[in-house]
């Protein structure tokens, strides 16, 4: 799987496993360059804990095309294996669904990509999953279905690997940033201080996002130029 840190940042996290909860992926990306990393980690906290809204019968037909494309084993096993367990299965279409959401509503075409791609990891890793599970003691099948899911885990890697490189990537990108509009920046925010002084007249304590510890997304940017 080729992956490129042109990449925006993707949070992926979750695996349903037989009889358990489903995954979710929460995915963010910046809309730009200088967005900060506390901006894209609260919009990721934010996608996980929304809970799935009622879906209409066009949506979650999409979905299931979605799944049966790229999720195969995720979509089958729902479908067969939990008709009679009505609870989970509405969970579960739940957790489907709000995958779905997140994966189709990324306008990066590239960002879709990777989002794609690794929901067919997991999907593969459930396969996995569930073929040691039903192999019983069958020696052989189970070491033939922990081999595919070794390679399943070695894919994942590869992606873990890019994410953080990206990561990296965008920081750094913020530095120079700083650095290069280092004047600019401090000038903009020290009228905003004035400002602030000015209008709060003796309450001027309140620090309590003192950027030495908090990242200060809220930061004025420079002035384009």
């Amino acid at each position: 799987m080729k992956v490129t840190d042109s990449l925006a940042y993707l949070v992926i996290a979750g695996l349903i496993v037989a009889g358990s909860a489903g995954p979710h992926i929460p995915i963010v990306h910046g809309e730009r360059a200088g967005q900060s990393q506390s901006q894209i980690d609260g919009r990721a906290k934010q996608l996980q804990q929304q809970p799935p809204r009622l879906n209409t019968d066009q949506e979650w037909k999409a979905a299931v095309e979605f799944m049966q494309e790229n999720c195969p084993n995720r979509i089958n096993f729902i479908t067969n294996e939990l008709q009679n367990r009505p609870t989970q299965l509405e969970h579960d279409k739940g957790l489907i669904l709000k995958q779905y959401r997140q994966i189709v509503n990324i306008k990066d075409p590239q960002i879709h990509e990777i989002a794609v791609a690794q929901a067919r990891i997991q999907d593969q890793v459930l396969g996995a999953q569930l073929k040691i599970k039903a192999a019983g003691r069958d020696q052989r099948k189970i070491l033939d279905a922990t081999t595919e899911l070794k390679k399943a885990e070695e894919q994942r890697m590869v992606v873990q690997i890019a994410l953080r490189k990206l990561r990296i990537t965008r920081l750094q990108a913020e530095i120079d940033h700083f650095n290069k509009m280092h004047s600019e920046i401090v000038s903009n925010w020290t009228k905003e201080e004035v400002k602030k002084a000015i209008s709060a007249g003796s309450d001027v304590t309140d620090h309590s996002t003192d950027d030495a510890v908090i990242d200060d997304s809220s930061a004025p940017p420079a002035n384009k130029k």
